[in-house]
């Protein structure tokens, strides 16, 4: 397989998929981004037709509100008021946060932009960030973490890797595996593309179809798999095992003094931030010390 790894490396695309009920969020990351992140980039905001008409507030020249519908094939659907599953003709029900990883994917391999770097709603910028943070001598930065998955490891990771080594055709991925995971991950739309032509050489059928039929799956397993065990160097990446994002996943709600005490905490290689939706933190409560009010 030949890759051409000579495209335009001197811009890059932000992918956020987000909601309605993440709008505010959303709101802050959108100013981060105008405070800190230098151009030439293109932001596009993943939605669902419904959350349209509130989500286009926020365009501008950088800024691109992209309907989730537009980028699936007709046989995967919503139903009328059913929120957390969608439907296909193909094959089980879908569950929307498994719609959400394919969206990246399916976004990924036809924007203009080569390189794609991808952050939730709940996620805002920090530090000035550019091109130069992600290419050096001509190559993308990969995220990976070598032995992030130990031996034994009893976790959604030990799946996420054996359906991203079946969907490739490859033999079951040795223990102890990399970790892929992490936050403001970092594609390349040619590797993307070659990736979903894999997939449909090896499953006789669209990588649409086959990644919606995979119950356990993680969109950023699947393609750290398809640049460590098929391309690896003929991938155009270099990799890279530091976590530039400072994050809080835990649900509970913090203090006033432990929400000053995380921000605080933020190290000089951290560029962004992330206080987890799901701890129900109010926006206002961060943005003033994050003076992004």
């Amino acid at each position: 397989m030949q890759i051409d790894n000579s495209q335009n490396l001197s811009s890059f695309a932000i992918i956020t998929p987000s909601y309605d009920q993440d709008f505010q969020r959303c709101q802050l990351l959108c100013k981060s981004i105008s405070r800190f992140v230098q151009p030439p980039f293109k932001h596009y905001i993943v939605v669902e037709k419904r959350d349209l008409k509130l989500f286009s507030q926020l365009k501008n020249q950088h800024t691109e509100i992209i309907i989730v519908q537009d980028l699936l094939p007709f046989w995967l659907f919503r139903l009328p008021k059913i929120r957390k599953t969608w439907f296909s003709l193909k094959g089980v029900p879908v569950r929307s946060w498994i719609m959400q990883q394919i969206s990246k994917i399916a976004l990924s391999r036809v924007i203009d932009e080569e390189i794609s770097v991808f952050l939730d709603s709940d996620e805002m910028f920090i530090r000035d960030f550019g091109i130069l943070n992600l290419v050096k001598n001509n190559q993308v930065r990969f995220y990976a973490e070598p032995e992030g998955n130990p031996i034994g490891m009893d976790t959604p990771h030990q799946h996420w890797h054996q359906s991203a080594s079946r969907l490739l055709g490859l033999t079951a991925t040795p223990m102890p595996a990399p970790d892929y995971i992490a936050d403001v991950i970092t594609w390349k739309r040619e590797n993307v593309a070659a990736m979903c032509r894999h997939i449909e050489r090896i499953y006789h059928q669209s990588w649409f179809e086959a990644v919606s039929k995979t119950w356990h799956f993680s969109e950023y397993t699947l393609y750290g798999t398809y640049i460590d065990r098929v391309l690896q160097d003929r991938s155009g990446h270099y990799w890279d095992p530091t976590k530039i994002l400072n994050s809080y996943y835990d649900p509970n709600v913090m203090t006033e003094e432990e929400l000053r005490n995380f921000v605080n905490s933020t190290r000089p290689e951290h560029v962004a931030i992330m206080i987890s939706a799901k701890a129900k933190i109010a926006v206002d409560r961060y943005a003033s010390l994050l003076e992004l009010e």
